[in-house]
């Protein structure tokens, strides 16, 4: 096994570890919630219920102006600061513990710079974590925006269900099948986001102690990586500088040092499937291992027709096909993919040959 296979291995293992915890700590803010939703749901029925015809219609215009408006107000408010409270209690805890484990995995990882990278400790990798952007913003940020949301989504529903002339049990129960989903889907985004943040911003932090020079973006070779992380896949940064992971909401990739002399392989799955869900039979065509100096663009290009038509889309590849590279279809700064008006002002000519 080569040094390269050997550290892009060990990559393997820490992002499948990071997906373990983010569900770990998605199931954790979820059982805690449950009891916060509970109890606080039983009380905003009980004001609803006593609403009186004058007080519905004030709530229809957001005018709070009885006692029982101002304490349902109260109630919301108070459900939807207890999901953000509750998730960065969680979030902040379970973060200190991944930036410690990604302290130690690094030292196991790299023995021969295990002494220098001592120097960094859990406060200061997770320090580091939080005070770096998350996607242009911080993650205390993003969790703010779970208050917000899940308050606006529950008034919405309730003026929704008086509108359609439901009884307060109807809307409560609308209320609760819906906002709670969509709260819940904010939460596991934010939670595996950032982890993956903290895992890779706590990683580079160790390696700056040890006097690591260069990174390389590591993105998983299969057909449910972003168009932003195939196209950052092999890049080399200076280990202060550049991009890095999370790209996106649920962004897998990774970091890891840069080798002078890369060697060995890494695998791929030609496939949108979770290897998982991939039928054995169909296996041994889909999953296999290209050279480490492979980066994503150059592994698509070898791939079937029939998966690079479902990764880009029919027109995209169309465009693929005639000239345009995978690092054109989306911003490399921002990550943005381009829409198809966008990319024709890029290359109206490959739009003229590909007929869109």
């Amino acid at each position: 096994m080569t040094e390269t296979e050997r550290l892009e291995g060990l990559l393997a293992r820490r992002k499948a570890h990071l997906h373990r915890y983010g569900t770990h700590t998605v199931n954790q803010i979820g059982r805690l919630l449950e009891r916060v939703d509970a109890r606080l749901t039983v009380r905003i029925e009980k004001i609803l219920e006593g609403l009186t015809a004058s007080e519905q219609k004030a709530l229809l215009r957001g005018n709070y102006t009885t006692k029982r408006l101002v304490l349902l107000r109260a109630n919301i408010q108070e459900l939807a600061s207890e999901v953000r409270k509750t998730t960065s209690i969680v979030l902040g805890d379970n973060g200190r513990q991944l930036a410690g484990y990604e302290l130690e995995a690094a030292g196991r990882a790299y023995p021969m710079l295990a002494d220098l990278g001592t120097s960094i400790t859990i406060t200061e990798a997770y320090a580091a974590a939080t005070a770096r952007p998350m996607l242009g913003r911080h993650i205390r940020d993003h969790i703010k925006d779970l208050n917000a949301n899940y308050k606006k989504a529950i008034f919405s529903g309730i003026r929704e269900g008086y509108v359609a002339g439901d009884g307060v049990a109807t809307i409560v129960r609308t209320v609760r099948d819906t906002a709670q989903p969509v709260r819940n889907r904010a939460i596991e985004t934010i939670v595996r986001t950032a982890l993956n943040h903290i895992s890779n911003i706590s990683n580079q932090s160790w390696m700056e102690a040890a006097g690591v020079k260069r990174v390389k973006w590591v993105s998983t070779l299969d057909g449910r990586t972003s168009k932003i992380c195939a196209i950052r896949d092999g890049k080399i940064y200076p280990i202060g500088q550049g991009e890095r992971p999370p790209a996106h909401p649920n962004c897998r990739s990774g970091i890891r040092p840069y080798l002078d002399n890369e060697g060995g392989v890494r695998p791929f799955v030609s496939d949108k499937r979770t290897v998982g869900k991939i039928p054995k039979a169909e296996r041994a065509d889909k999953i296999g291992r290209v050279k480490s100096s492979t980066n994503f663009s150059k592994w698509f290009d070898s791939q079937p027709a029939s998966f690079k038509k479902e990764w880009l889309g029919e027109k995209r590849y169309k465009l693929y096909k005639k000239g345009i590279k995978l690092d054109r279809f989306a911003d490399p700064r921002t990550g943005r993919e381009y829409n198809l008006n966008e990319l024709k002002k890029m290359d109206a000519q490959a739009f003229k040959e590909a007929g869109l």
